[in-house]
């Protein structure tokens, strides 16, 4: 795995836990999982159809994220991490008061 990528991925990963969707994130990926060829291919043909509507490198971002089922096992495991790194500081700060 290039460094590049697995910086792609860890951006993913801390926008979904920002955002507080860990659990429907990580509920869909493991779900999906089997089926991580099917998408990236059908991300391959839909890329003309909607690069000009997300843009052309958040389109190789998702191509890329299904491409190999390494990265959907990187991407869970950062979800984790910074789930529980989320948690932890929630925790100290609750604590104080």
């Amino acid at each position: 795995m290039q460094p590049d990528s697995r910086e792609r991925i860890a951006r993913i990963a801390s926008r979904i836990v920002e955002s507080g969707l860990e659990t429907p994130a990580v509920f869909f990926l493991e779900l999906h999982r089997p089926l991580g060829a099917v998408f990236y291919n059908t991300a391959l043909l839909f890329t003309p159809a909607v690069a000009p509507l997300f843009g052309i490198d958040r389109v190789k971002t998702l191509q890329h994220l299904f491409a190999e089922p390494e990265n959907i096992d990187l991407l869970l495991k950062l979800i984790e991490q910074y789930s529980f790194s989320k948690a932890d500081k929630t925790a100290k700060i609750s604590s104080k008061f």
